[in-house]
């Protein structure tokens, strides 16, 4: 099976505030152990061992990010091929995944949420794209100088604050990113399938294709679309 790009959203953390939180933590923490102690080489310690402290838990933290990933992108995978004859295309991206059966016109449909829906061309009704932009904040604080001019200035605790609320802002914005399928079934009338905004409009043109007949059946499953 190929493996589909997981992407720099599992990195993304090591650029938010997670790793200064971290990082002034262990620094706080080994300054306080030296001073308790008596030792003259707190300092040192302070700027070195936080740095490789910090790399360690974070090759673990993102480590293990990436397994969790792989594991449900296998699950989904070994999912769609027990659900349809023929896996020809398959995605997968934000724990949602869909899969092809050119020659059957079948779509199997896996959401956020592991609900599973197996669909023949003639049951979707319609196919939406929805891109969710999020609003990024950036937090000014006002000083007033003795010349009575405004500064606005941006604190360490004013960016941690603004990247914490704007990584969860993108988060959700990803997470609402994607086709929504409108289907004729009474039990589950839609279902959501979570995509990059990128990889829409090639998932738009492959559904059109398969409609028209024009979509090539492969020999084996095909990650679609292939970034690489």
């Amino acid at each position: 099976m190929k493996k589909p790009y997981l992407g720099s959203e599992l990195l993304a953390f090591c650029f938010s505030y997670r790793l200064p939180v971290l990082f002034m933590s262990i620094f706080i923490f080994i300054m306080w152990v030296g001073h308790t102690l008596d030792l003259e080489f707190s300092v040192g310690l302070a700027f070195l061992l936080p740095a490789i402290l910090t790399f360690i838990i974070a090759y673990m933290w993102i480590s293990h990010l990436i397994k969790l990933v792989e594991k449900d992108a296998d699950d989904k995978f070994n999912c769609l091929c027990k659900s349809l004859e023929q896996l020809d295309y398959w995605y997968y991206y934000g724990m949602s995944a869909v899969g092809v059966d050119v020659s059957s016109q079948r779509l199997c449909l896996i959401s956020a949420n592991n609900k599973v829906v197996v669909v023949s061309l003639s049951e979707i009704i319609e196919v939406k794209s929805t891109v969710t932009i999020p609003d990024i904040c950036y937090s000014r604080s006002v000083q007033l100088t003795d010349y009575g001019e405004v500064i606005e200035s941006r604190s360490i605790s004013n960016r941690l604050s603004d990247n914490k609320e704007n990584e969860e802002r993108r988060i959700e914005a990803q997470r609402n990113t994607g086709l929504i399928f409108d289907l004729d079934k009474l039990n589950v009338p839609s279902v959501f399938i979570t995509m990059r905004e990128e990889d829409i409009p090639s998932w738009n043109r492959c559904l059109k294709h398969l409609s028209e007949n024009k979509l090539p059946i492969q020999t084996s499953p095909q990650y679609f679309p292939n970034n690489e």
